[in-house]
């Protein structure tokens, strides 16, 4: 699938939070909680939380109920339950839940799972393959890179081409052996269906399209019937998410072809020339402004649905994700942004169409995403405002002065390294060291790690954690010391220590940051208490405790005790 499908992404867990009849467990001023409201939420906390049920355990529920309804209470009363803020992240959280709610809508009505299709994906289960795979942005780019391969080229040099990570660059796009659920749906169904030595037409994936050519297979020969049993849910589950996958990818091109989008060449170069100023803020504001007025009425995008400007497109982008934004690499991932956002409107008109902002699932969501929101924005309120008042320096000092031997500077040390594919190819680099021949020089010319070869191997300081197991290795060395052949899984690498820093311990100006980011934890959970422990005193609350002890808990996590 095209980059822009993941603006349809995402499927949110939901709870439901209605106001349900029942005796009355506390009031919080005006707000009452119900005996019921209680029970749904406390059988929810046992059945996540892994407790028993006792007194105790129901009055620090109950408290947190309690704590909460006075946040609200503290937002609505500074607005922050109804500013902008709230506004922008309930708009998100509603069409979210309505794509959600179009997905389900358009799959689980037409979806049905065989027991033939359940037995295949526990086949697929006790498999274990590997592949080689080509990336491209396009199916024309893909189906040329077949052309290319049935010419004659391979995929180590083809690799080279389409791959920014060096390891793929490097190894002919070889994934490795992998098993059930551990690459994507299309990569995967891919290595374990097609015949081994088999290259494939295109592949759709998430993002851009793969050849895919699988190199071994290995199904477990020994799987039970109870294996069987025992996954059985999970692959049934998994055949649904796969089909739900294709039909939302379907419904997804549909869509971009009826859209028939075409672009102003001139104004998307502009847009890329500057992203980083229109779309991720990496300019002051007036020089933001300023570009945009210049380029905003420059048609940007037509389609059967009308015209976009530069200006309604950028508006469009805060819809997006700041990850999903920082992959615009090309004037096509632009492209694919505007064509997402264009989908994504038409599939919010059908989801508003069938109804769904009335759906109890899609409420149930918005719900959700509404308490988590607020009550996070009131912590986050209080929390800010830890240290803005400065901090106490003799406190500070007396911290320093107690662990003082925590506050140090470690040891590093400066290594370069060849990395290679082989353990043949290590000892035979290994052995021209041995004979004299220039490190640097055999790094640049056979390393795989491609940055570190242009340094001629060289890495860089770390501490021993940064260098993980070979860390130990690299303190012990001498300078100048080579190590090596080494497992690098999945490759080999000679090392060469080039430099070593000792540790030193840190002065107190060094480390009064470090003192201070120690105790802001402590002091963030100090000042929430404080801040509900004064809200609590300025309202009205009763706990009915015989209530509260009479009320029946049945959960699935009690009956198993």
């Amino acid at each position: 699938m095209k980059r822009w499908a993941v603006v349809f992404a995402a499927a949110l867990s939901f709870i439901g939070c209605s106001r349900e009849k029942g005796t009355i467990v506390a009031e919080v001023d005006e707000v009452r909680i119900t005996s019921d409201q209680f029970q749904k939420r406390y059988e929810q906390y046992l059945a996540q939380g892994g407790k028993r049920d006792n007194i105790k355990l129901r009055l620090e529920v109950l408290n947190n109920m309690i704590n909460e309804e006075l946040m609200y209470k503290d937002l609505a009363r500074r607005g922050m339950d109804r500013d902008s803020v709230y506004r922008r992240r309930m708009d998100e959280a509603l069409a979210q839940a309505l794509l959600d709610g179009y997905a389900r809508r358009i799959s689980f009505d037409t979806i049905t799972i065989t027991d033939r299709e359940v037995q295949d994906e526990f086949r697929f289960y006790n498999t274990k393959a590997s592949a080689r795979y080509l990336y491209a942005k396009t199916e024309k780019g893909a189906w040329e890179l077949k052309r290319r391969l049935e010419r004659g080229e391979t995929f180590e040099s083809l690799a080279r081409e389409v791959f920014e990570d060096p390891g793929l660059a490097t190894n002919g796009g070889y994934l490795g052996v992998f098993g059930w659920g551990e690459m994507e749906t299309a990569l995967e169904q891919a290595a374990f269906t097609l015949p081994l030595g088999t290259v494939s037409d295109p592949i759709k994936l998430r993002i851009g399209y793969a050849i895919v050519k699988p190199e071994s297979r290995m199904v477990q020969p020994l799987a039970s019937e109870s294996d069987y049993f025992n996954v059985l849910q999970k692959l049934a589950d998994r055949v649904q998410e796969k089909k739900i996958d294709r039909l939302v990818r379907r419904a997804a091109d549909e869509i971009v072809k009826g859209l028939a989008p075409s672009f102003n060449e001139q104004a998307v170069n502009e847009v890329f020339k500057h992203w980083g100023i229109l779309v991720r803020n990496e300019t002051p504001e007036r020089e933001q402004h300023a570009l945009a007025q210049n380029i905003s009425t420059m048609r940007f995008m037509q389609t059967t649905r009308g015209t976009w400007s530069v200006g309604e497109f950028i508006a469009r982008v805060e819809w997006t994700t700041e990850k999903q934004r920082r992959r615009v690499r090309s004037t096509d991932d632009v492209k694919d942004v505007a064509i997402g956002l264009a989908a994504r409107e038409v599939m919010l008109e059908r989801a508003r169409a069938m109804g769904l902002e009335n759906d109890s699932t899609v409420r149930g969501q918005v719900a959700n995403v509404r308490q988590r929101f607020l009550l996070r924005r009131w912590a986050d309120t209080v929390e800010d405002t830890v240290g803005n008042s400065g901090w106490d320096a003799r406190l500070l000092d007396s911290v320093y002065q107690a662990n003082k031997q925590y506050y140090a500077y470690p040891p590093e040390v400066n290594v370069a390294e060849i990395l290679v594919r082989t353990e043949e190819e290590a000892k035979a680099l290994r052995r021209k060291l041995d004979r004299g021949a220039d490190f640097a020089t055999l790094a640049r010319t056979h390393s795989i790690r491609l940055w570190a070869a242009k340094r001629g191997g060289e890495l860089g300081f770390g501490t021993q954690a940064t260098f993980g197991p070979m860390g130990e290795k690299f303190f012990k060395a001498s300078i100048g010391e080579l190590l090596g052949p080494e497992r690098v899984d999945p490759y080999w690498a000679i090392f060469k220590i080039l430099e070593k820093k000792p540790g030193r311990p840190k002065s107190y100006a060094e480390a009064r940051e470090d003192v201070i980011a120690g105790l802001l934890p402590q002091r963030k959970i100090e000042a929430v208490r404080s801040a509900l422990s004064k809200l609590r005193s300025r309202s009205s609350i009763t706990i009915n405790t015989a209530v509260l002890e009479t009320i029946t808990i049945t959960t699935d996590h009690q009956a198993k005790r």
